[in-house]
C-alpha cells in the first residue's frame, strides 16, 4: 500500500466546500429503499442512489435503479437503507486495501470477459486486435493501449442486458453471453469430471458472480454504477478514498489486484489527484473497473486539497462515508431489459393489431435505396435520455455521418412509438431521394415493433445472410461512460 499524501508544512485555508454537509441520515452516493410512497406507489421497494438533500425542504433526492433518468424528492421517513450482505458473503480484502488473489481473480476474469464478449458480439469491429474466445482472452491481457480497453470497457456497459443475438441464438447482452460461458463451463467440468467431484474453487466463484448474486448482473444500469471525474484523496488500509465531483460523495474503494493509487504511484504522481474511473459493486465491497486516468484537469491547488481532505474528516465523523454500494436480496426484472425485449419479439410477430404501423413500413419500403452513404444505414437516436437531458423528447435521424436535412422530430414522450419512428422515416426518406439499406434504432421495444412491422410488409426478416430489402437492428444507447470518452476523443472512437 501506499501511504503518501500532499506534503505541507502548513495547510492553507480550505477553498469552499461546493457541497452540502455530508449526512448520515442519507449519505449521498449510498444506497436506499423507498417504501411508504402514496402518490407514487409503484417505486416502493425500489432502490436508488443519493443524489443529495434539498437543505431547505430535507427532501431527498433520489435517482431510481433501473429505471433511466427517475429522480424522485423524497423525505427520509420514505427511505431506508438498501439491505447489505451478510458478513459471510462480503468480499475479502487484504491489510494493504486490494482484493486477495482468488476474489481478485475472479472479478479480473469478469471484467475481461465482459470486454471480450461485447467484442465478439460486435463481430470484433469494436477492437480489431482481439480475436474471439481463448485467443481473444490472450490478446486483452497482452493489450498495453488503455484507450482501447476505455473503448472496449465503456461498450460493455452500454450493451450489458440487451444488444443483440448470443451464441446459443438468444436474445441478450455481454451479461447474458457472461451467464451462458459460466452455465456451459459447469456443464462440461459436470460432464467431464468422475460423478461426485466438487467444481474447481475458480469455476465455484466465478458461476456464482456470473449467474447467482446479483451484483454483475446491476453493472449495465447506470444508477448502479458510479462514474466519472472523482479526487483520488488517500489511500489507506481500508481502501483508498475517493470525493465525487459531482455531488462530494465520499466512497471507500478497494484496488483489484493492486491498491488503487499503486499504477499513480508508478507514474510518478501525488495525492490528492483527479482521476476518471468507474465505481462497481462487488460482493458488498466498491472495487473500480481497472480503467483510469489520472491527472486530470492538472494540478490541485493546496486550497482545493485542504478542502477535500475536510471533506473526508466530516464524513468520517458522521458515518457518511460510503463502504457499500452492492444489492442484496432478489433482483428485479426492471435491471434486465432483454426480459421484456423477448417477450415483446413474441408478441409483435403475431400482433393483429398493428394495422398502421405495417401501412407506413410499406411506404417506407416502397422508396428506391438513396444515393450514396445516405443509402447504407440510418440511425434513430434520442437527444438525450432522461427528461433532464431531452426535455422536448427530440428524435435525430442520422444518415451516414451526416443529419437528415428535414432536421430533428420531437415525440410525445421520451421513448418513441413505432408510428412516430416510420412517419419520422418517411420525412427523411423524402428529404434524402431514398431509403436506407439498415436502420438502428436506439430503443429497442420499439425497435422490435418497427422489425416486425417490415417484415411484415415484405422487407424480409432481417436474417444478414439473406437478401433483404432494409434491416432494421437495435442500436444501444451509449452508455455515461461511453458518450464521455467520445467527447475525450473528438466524437471518434
Amino acid at each position: 500500500m501506499s501511504t503518501f499524501r500532499v506534503a505541507m508544512v502548513q495547510l492553507p485555508p480550505p477553498a469552499p466546500d461546493p457541497f452540502p454537509t455530508p449526512s448520515s441520515i442519507a449519505p449521498t452516493g449510498s444506497r436506499v429503499r423507498i417504501h411508504g410512497l402514496q402518490a407514487k406507489p409503484e417505486f416502493n421497494g425500489r432502490d436508488g442512489r443519493v443524489v443529495s438533500i434539498d437543505p431547505e425542504s430535507g427532501r431527498v433526492v433520489v435517482e431510481v435503479e433501473a429505471h433511466a433518468g427517475a429522480l424522485l424528492r423524497l423525505k427520509p421517513s420514505n427511505l431506508s437503507p438498501s439491505p447489505s450482505p451478510p458478513l459471510e458473503a462480503v468480499a475479502e480484502v487484504t491489510s494493504t486495501g486490494h482484493l486477495p488473489e482468488r476474489e481478485y481473480l475472479c472479478l479480473h476474469e469478469t471484467l475481461m470477459n465482459g470486454r471480450l464478449a461485447v467484442n465478439e458480439m460486435n463481430g470484433g469491429t469494436v477492437c480489431k486486435k482481439v480475436g474471439s474466445g481463448a485467443q481473444g482472452f490472450a490478446d486483452l491481457a497482452q493489450l498495453q493501449d488503455m484507450k482501447i480497453m476505455a473503448r472496449l470497457t465503456s461498450r460493455m456497459y452500454s450493451e450489458w442486458t440487451a444488444s443483440g443475438k448470443l451464441p446459443d441464438g438468444s436474445l441478450g447482452g455481454v451479461y447474458h453471453f457472461l451467464r451462458l460461458n459460466a452455465e456451459n463451463t459447469v456443464a462440461h467440468y459436470k460432464k467431464n469430471a468422475p460423478p461426485g467431484a466438487p467444481l474447481p474453487e475458480n469455476v465455484k466463484q466465478m458461476y456464482s458472480a456470473w449467474c447467482e448474486e446479483s451484483d454483475v448482473a446491476r453493472w449495465g444500469d447506470a444508477a448502479s454504477r458510479r462514474t466519472g471525474l472523482f479526487f483520488l484523496v488517500e489511500d489507506t488500509k481500508d481502501g483508498a478514498v475517493l470525493v465525487d465531483e459531482k455531488d462530494g460523495a465520499v466512497y471507500e474503494v478497494f484496488g483489484i489486484k493492486e491498491t488503487v493509487c499503486e499504477p499513480i504511484v508508478r507514474g510518478g504522481g501525488y495525492l490528492p489527484q483527479a482521476v476518471t474511473t468507474t465505481l462497481l459493486p462487488w460482493r458488498g465491497r466498491i472495487v473500480y473497473d481497472g480503467v483510469m486516468k489520472g491527472n486530470v484537469g492538472g494540478h490541485i491547488t493546496p486550497a482545493v486539497a485542504a478542502m477535500l481532505e475536510e471533506r473526508v474528516r466530516r464524513a468520517r465523523e458522521c458515518g457518511a462515508v460510503v463502504k457499500n454500494i452492492s444489492h442484496y436480496g432478489p433482483l428485479s426484472d426492471a435491471y434486465d431489459a432483454s426480459k421484456s425485449i423477448r417477450a415483446e419479439v413474441a408478441r409483435a410477430a403475431t400482433d393483429q393489431n398493428d394495422a398502421e404501423v405495417v401501412r407506413l413500413a410499406k411506404k417506407f419500403i416502397a422508396f428506391p435505396v438513396a444515393p450514396g452513404v445516405a443509402g447504407e444505414m440510418w440511425i434513430k437516436r434520442r437527444f438525450g435520455y432522461t427528461k433532464q437531458n431531452n426535455p422536448r423528447n427530440m428524435l435525430m435521424c442520422m444518415a451516414g455521418p451526416m443529419a437528415a436535412p428535414n432536421g430533428p422530430a420531437f415525440t410525445k414522450d421520451l421513448d418513441p412509438t413505432p408510428e412516430e419512428l416510420l412517419r419520422y422515416a418517411l420525412q427523411c426518406a423524402q428529404g434524402l431521394g431514398g431509403r436506407p439499406k439498415m436502420l438502428g434504432v436506439d430503443h429497442q421495444i420499439a425497435q422490435v415493433r418497427v422489425a416486425a412491422a417490415l417484415t411484415k410488409a415484405g422487407g424480409g426478416d432481417g436474417d444478414l445472410g439473406k437478401n433483404n430489402k432494409i434491416i432494421c437492428g437495435y442500436y444501444p444507447p451509449p452508455s455515461q461512460e461511453e458518450m464521455e470518452l467520445s467527447i475525450r476523443s473528438g466524437g471518434v472512437l
